[in-house]
């Protein structure tokens, strides 16, 4: 709303009126220190994911609010795949029409921030089931119906198969039976 010259006028105008809606600003708190100071502290929106719309890249955060467009893709932010879109808007949600999935998308990238899981690559195959891409691992989730738990105990398991190269099966995953099988490949 243009410049504003005065730090208490400032500061009571942001405590009636915040301000919102600017691309990649979760949120500012602006502390009033004195008739000459302000702080203004900014937190930035996290990028949760990305997914590949006409030859570029379109990176959302937490929300499926899209964030940035780019033809480079950045490095620790999951790709998601197996997925169309007719049209994309930046700073709009992400335009999935199965708001089950959508869902399921949210909560997969916000676990995989959780607990710093740096997965390359998210996958839905035609029949809905969720694959993973951890280098040269590839993690079978099934449909999604216990993800949480799933993700919880990753981590540990992948730090297991460092170095390795194959598929870890846990469609049948939970914290009781703590089952996994994995089939090493042969080069």
């Amino acid at each position: 709303n243009g410049y504003i010259n005065n730090s208490l006028l400032l500061f009571f105008k942001n405590k009636i009126k915040p301000i919102q809606d600017v691309p990649f600003v979760d949120k500012m708190d602006i502390e009033y220190i004195s008739s000459h100071t302000i702080t203004i502290t900014v937190y930035e929106k996290a990028m949760a994911g990305c997914v590949e719309y006409m030859n570029e890249y379109v990176y959302f955060d937490k929300d499926g609010i899209v964030l940035e467009t780019s033809q480079k893709k950045m490095v620790d932010i999951p790709c998601i795949t197996g997925m169309s879109f007719e049209s994309m808007t930046l700073h709009s949600k992400l335009p999935i029409e199965d708001e089950k999935r959508f869902k399921l998308i949210l909560n997969i990238t916000q676990l995989l921030d959780k607990y710093d899981l740096n997965i390359e690559a998210i996958r839905f195959t035609s029949e809905d089931d969720i694959i993973l891409y951890y280098g040269d691992i590839k993690v079978l989730l099934g449909e999604g119906g216990n993800v949480d738990e799933q993700l919880v105990d990753l981590g540990n398991i992948l730090e297991k198969l460092q170095g390795k190269k194959g598929t870890l099966d846990m469609t049948e995953f939970t914290t009781e039976k703590g089952s996994t099988t994995f089939k090493l490949e042969q080069n």
